[in-house]
């Protein structure tokens, strides 16, 4: 055998030995590492606080550390935990409590951090913050923090699931979750579930301008804690393309369910029912640029008994035989975040309100006037019912010729901004504010009322209501 032959037969055998021996070597450090959980878990193992700064700072790069607690931990110190570069920290909560009053960032993570088992952090300290190269995985869990639960410094985070809570503030607002400015470019912070307590990571406030920390396909419903806290749970969004699996997905969640719609083409209603959203039930309709038309005469739209966002997109009444109807009844908590609303062909409110309703945006309207009162009536805003019903209207957009504006039968309507315009001299338009027992607040926005052929006031007050026109108001009549 040649010299060269020989050479590559041995390099051949060393090749060949050399796999082997790092297959083996691989085997025989998984099996350690699952021997060492196994005792842990036999032994019910219980660290000391020291033992787990200890523990955690003493691994090393590549090193792979499994802690299950069985037993709750209170750190004091200000030490930190770092987690090396391409190491990995997998700590099992085991339902334990982990409270953490120290000066400093709990966990610096360097490689990946892996937390589960459905338990409790508490304290005045961040959990964790990741650098560059890193990564946060949460996959369930309580975080109850003063300022921060996890914070983004180049590093990427994933939260699959986990309640999260803080109850100190920042520069006036909530930082949950947060995302260094500097390291924008190359960290990442990705939600896929979780329920966030007075913090929306759809649009999270600790960043400026805010930020969508949602990964694609997800969305935020919104219910409230008993104080009035909102509190936001991340589900996925569902996409709609008929009005039979809107209403079927919409008007079967029972109580405690929500869900995140999505219209993904222009919708039809046109059965005996409006669309339900029961009581106890959280939706967001997200119209997408979509137009959602009832073509049933005299019926409202959309009904709302639980809790509603709807946002991006139009809602029209589109058949005007019979009186009454609105676009939109809310007869509990709404928020409406932009688009257009009711129709000028409806004998229908384009917003009833029975309950607590915020409008931040969007182009409203209802039945333009004839000549006479033959073709029906509807004001475009109606706050009525039992009770004290709250209408905001932050900002909004009326233009047209509508029997009038707004009515506040019972109740109290705030109007902070907007522009509204209404009236014409040769129809049969009225008021732009009509209370019988409620109350129209006028703070901000400007009013534009022309007298037409029925009325010579734009505000007309019937029973004990009241009509305040404040500073912040532009009129114009």
């Amino acid at each position: 055998m040649s010299e060269t032959a020989l050479n590559e037969a041995i390099n051949g055998v060393y090749s060949k030995v050399s796999s082997l021996i790092s297959e083996e070597f691989e085997m025989l450090k998984e099996l350690v590492i699952n021997l060492q959980l196994k005792v842990n878990e036999l032994e019910g193992r219980m660290y000391s606080s020291q033992e787990i700064i200890d523990k955690v700072n003493s691994m090393k790069e590549g090193d792979v550390l499994n802690l299950k607690l069985f037993n709750n931990i209170t750190i004091n110190s200000v030490d930190r935990l770092t987690i090396p570069q391409n190491s990995v920290l997998n700590l099992d909560m085991n339902g334990k409590l982990f409270t953490a009053n120290t000066d400093d960032i709990l966990f610096r993570v360097n490689g990946t951090l892996n937390i589960y088992g459905n338990g409790f952090f508490q304290g005045s300290t961040y959990v964790a913050s990741v650098n560059e190269n890193g990564t946060i995985n949460v996959y369930d869990g309580s975080f109850n923090n003063e300022v921060t639960s996890f914070q983004a410094n180049g590093g990427v985070i994933n939260i699959e699931n986990g309640s999260f809570e803080t109850y100190g503030e920042t520069y006036g607002t909530k930082y949950t979750l947060n995302h260094i400015d500097a390291k924008k470019e190359v960290g990442l912070i990705s939600v896929k579930g979780g329920r966030f307590v007075n913090y929306n990571p759809e649009k999270s406030e600790s960043e400026n301008p805010a930020m969508n920390f949602l990964a694609e396909g997800y969305g935020a419903t919104v219910s409230y804690t008993l104080d009035n806290k909102p509190v936001y749970t991340i589900i996925p969004i569902i996409d709609i393309e008929t009005p039979d699996s809107l209403t079927n997905i919409v008007s079967n969640l029972v109580n405690g369910e929500s869900t995140y719609v999505k219209l993904v083409n222009d919708i039809e209603l046109d059965g005996t029912l409006p669309m339900f959203i029961n009581k106890g039930t959280s939706v967001i309709l997200d119209l997408n640029n979509k137009t959602f038309t009832n073509k049933v005469a005299g019926r409202a739209t959309i009904i709302n008994d639980g809790e509603m966002i709807i946002k991006n997109g139009s809602i029209v009444n589109g058949n005007n035989t019979k009186q009454g109807g609105a676009a939109i009844l809310n007869r509990s908590n709404m928020i409406i975040e932009n688009g257009t609303f009711g129709s000028k062909e409806q004998r229908g409110a384009a917003v009833e309100n029975k309950g607590n309703l915020i409008i931040n945006g969007g182009t409203f309207s209802s039945l333009e006037k004839g000549k006479d009162n033959s073709d029906g009536w509807a004001y475009v805003f109606i706050n009525r019912g039992e009770g004290t019903p709250l209408m905001t209207i932050n900002n909004a957009n009326v233009n047209g010729n509508a029997h009038g504006v707004f009515c506040a039968e019972s109740g109290i309507i705030n109007v902070n901004g907007g522009m509204y315009t209404n009236g014409d001299e040769n129809l049969a338009t009225y008021y732009m504010c009509y209370v019988i027992d409620g109350t129209i607040n006028l703070n901000g926005g400007t009013f534009n009322w022309t007298k037409g052929l029925t009325v010579n006031t734009p505000i007309y007050k019937d029973g004990n209501g009241e009509i305040n026109v404040n500073e912040g108001a532009n009129i114009n009549w």
